[in-house]
């Protein structure tokens, strides 16, 4: 089983790699207020699962927000679960932490909690970069109305970037 993860984790990172490269920012939104990365947390909320989550959100200067999150979900002894999430929300709470949501456009494989047209959101907390920081830390995507701050726990891997707008 652990193989089996972290083959899928190294299949979604390069995914992600792949598709910031073909969808990177664009030029004009160089400056703008944004969140973006890849994070992998283990998420013991309900069954224990490690979620794997790459993301962009992006705050465009008429307040609209534009992005994508591809969410791989583990559970322990089940079915990789994958959703595709277009972002329409990112909010900030303080300098370091956000939270992305948008709406469930697709659903494949296993048993998702999620189906498409649910509004999904996920917070994380940008701690700083260097091998001397903590790690950065992600909830658990949840299903929301909106983008409440949601509790974070420490990601096993990855990097976020929060910028958030110019006081």
């Amino acid at each position: 089983m652990t193989r089996k993860i972290m083959m899928l984790s190294m299949l979604l990172t390069v995914l992600g790699i792949g598709w910031a490269l073909v969808y990177g920012t664009p030029a004009e939104a160089a400056g703008n207020p944004s969140a973006t990365g890849h994070i992998d947390i283990l998420d013991t909320s309900t069954a224990p699962s490690l979620d794997h989550y790459s993301f962009s959100a992006i705050q465009h200067k008429d307040g609209s927000v534009t992005g994508q999150a591809e969410i791989l979900i583990l559970p322990v002894g089940g079915t990789a679960e994958r959703i595709h999430v277009a972002v329409d929300c990112l909010a900030f709470f303080v300098t370091n932490i956000a939270t992305v949501g948008g709406t469930v456009t697709e659903v494949q494989v296993g048993t998702t909690p999620f189906i498409v047209g649910d509004h999904v959101a996920f917070t994380v907390m940008d701690v700083g970069e260097g091998g001397d920081s903590p790690p950065d830390e992600g909830s658990p995507v949840t299903l929301v109305g909106d983008c409440p701050q949601l509790d974070t726990f420490p990601s096993e891997r990855g990097n976020v970037q929060v910028r958030p707008p110019a006081l």
